[in-house]
């Protein structure tokens, strides 16, 4: 609204004491851009940051799941007296039968696996024997869930890996209640090399082993969900264990 005041001079004077509509409605619009960029801004950002969240989620997957399978297959035929017993002893790495999680394992065996049938991933199994607690010393060969030994008598323990139908890389141990350690694992594969008294060597299914105490190192290939397309392949990691007191070259 405007109104008119008369100068001195006989002039008048239009006084302004508000926003006419077309005024209104321009600082309107003008608003409306600045709230339509800062509300672009903060969903690039939200993207940006949820993005970088699944990276990391999906890179401490990889470390983890590697890193705990590679530290039980390193331990897999570990016994605490070499000196005074040997791997097949009956106390040590005797046979042992099979069961609804692991393969069997004859005298001085230390890893064993099967062979999945697509969906199905494939599982891994090792075993070691975790010497007794002296003192406040314990053993440092630990199961796939880092736990020690901490008994007074040595104690045998058996891992075995699988991924469940969840997704989830999980880790049984002497035969108990699966528990998952990892999520959005795909698939597990393993693959052993079989090396034979001629030096000739090869990557092969467990299906395909017959003699495991000619098997010197295992390559774990993890492949995970992709956080960015659930319908692709999956993200592959690769990696190569050698097995104690065995070569691969």
């Amino acid at each position: 609204m405007r109104t008119l005041t008369s100068l001195p001079n006989g002039g008048v004077r239009r006084r302004q004491c508000g926003l006419t509509l077309v005024e209104l409605m321009i600082a309107v619009a003008i608003s409306l851009f600045v709230m339509l960029a800062f509300v672009s801004v903060f969903i690039n950002m939200k993207r940006a940051f949820t993005s970088q969240d699944q990276l990391s989620q999906l890179q401490d997957n990889e470390r983890l799941a590697l890193s705990m399978i590679t530290s039980t297959v390193q331990g897999a035929g570990y016994f605490p007296d070499p000196l005074t017993a040997t791997a097949s002893d009956a106390t040590n790495l005797g046979a042992i039968a099979s069961n609804s999680s692991h393969a069997a394992m004859i005298d001085g065996q230390s890893v064993v696996g099967t062979s999945g049938t697509s969906p199905a991933s494939d599982t891994l199994t090792t075993r070691h024997v975790a010497g007794p607690k002296v003192g406040t010393v314990v053993d440092d060969v630990a199961d796939c869930f880092g736990v020690r030994n901490t008994g007074a008598t040595k104690k045998k323990v058996v891992n075995t890996f699988s991924v469940n139908s969840s997704n989830e890389l999980v880790c049984t141990v002497d035969g108990g209640a699966s528990t998952a350690v990892v999520s959005n694992v795909q698939s597990l594969s393993v693959r052993y090399l079989v090396k034979d008294a001629l030096g000739n060597a090869q990557y092969l299914a467990a299906s395909a082993v017959t003699d495991w105490s000619l098997v010197v190192s295992v390559r774990i290939t993890l492949t995970f969900l992709n956080p960015y397309d659930s319908t692709s392949g999956g993200v592959v990691w690769t990696q190569i264990i050698n097995l104690m007191n065995r070569t691969s070259t």
